[in-house]
């Protein structure tokens, strides 16, 4: 893991982790596990009503990845329009199979019960 996060650091250092068309809201929690259940929303600032909503799972296999490394993305896709999604969830070998799948059920429960109050169209 640390390998690929130290080459993932160098492919991101310098891009914004703000752009000033959208609004992020980080660190909500949508389960028990306060390290890895957390997720961020990414909003246009103009918007009227309820917006599309891009769930982001982040790849790596199970076993690496976090919701930082698609933040880039996702400040893009907000800033066009839609609202993202980015979340973490547990990774192996710290969590056995489905585990990392209970946890993208589990977010994708939270996004409907609450996405309403982040007027994502749910």
């Amino acid at each position: 893991r640390t390998g690929s996060k130290m080459h993932d650091d160098k492919r991101d250092e310098g891009l914004p982790t703000e752009i000033p068309e959208v609004e992020r809201i980080n660190d909500l929690s949508y389960g028990p596990d306060p390290k890895w259940n957390l997720l961020d929303i990414y909003l246009p600032k103009k918007r009227t009503g309820k917006i599309p909503v891009i769930i982001s799972i982040h790849g790596g296999g199970w076993v690496y990845g976090t919701k930082e490394t698609y933040q880039f993305y996702g400040l893009g896709l907000a800033k066009e329009g839609f609202s993202f999604v980015n979340f973490n969830y547990r990774l192996a070998p710290d969590v056995q199979f489905p585990g990392e799948m209970d946890d993208v059920n589990r977010l994708m429960h939270w996004v409907a019960e609450h996405g309403a109050e982040y007027d994502l169209d749910t």
